[in-house]
């Protein structure tokens, strides 16, 4: 899901302290530098991991959905994205791993709660919806 800059300033500005300072730490860069010079990345590769490391910290990418995300969005393959995604979980999540838990928790109960909002329930979809169907009609 795309976000304006006005939504991520606003995500960034909600996040604990040590996430914050992960985000903006020349040891992140250096980790995202190493992951490059390792892998013979070109800069819009690294660039776009980027991105995605701070997507997962914002909340904004699911956990679970890291790799897959890696592996796409940089053209690489599944075994070297779940490579990658190690090292960056064990030089850079891990280090604020309690607030990142903390922030996918929230940031899974708001998306149910927004999941549930949408449901429509069958007392409220249209009535041609709750028509019963004939199988033996023919189709038109």
């Amino acid at each position: 899901m795309p976000y304006t800059k006005s939504q991520l300033d606003k995500m960034f500005a909600e996040l604990p302290d040590d996430v914050k300072d992960a985000m903006t730490s020349v040891d992140t860069v250096d980790v995202l530098k190493g992951i490059q010079e390792k892998y013979h990345f070109h800069i819009d590769q690294v660039g776009d991991l980027s991105a995605e490391v701070g997507m997962l910290m914002l909340g904004a990418t699911p956990p679970q959905k890291f790799i897959s995300i890696v592996e796409k969005t940089l053209n690489i393959p599944a075994p070297t994205a779940k490579e990658i995604a190690g090292i960056i979980n064990e030089k850079i999540f891990k280090n604020v791993r309690h607030s990142l838990m903390e922030i996918h928790k929230m940031t899974a109960e708001a998306n149910s709660a927004e999941e549930k909002k949408l449901e429509i329930k069958p007392e409220q979809a249209p009535a041609e919806i709750n028509k019963p169907v004939d199988p033996y009609k023919e189709a038109i």
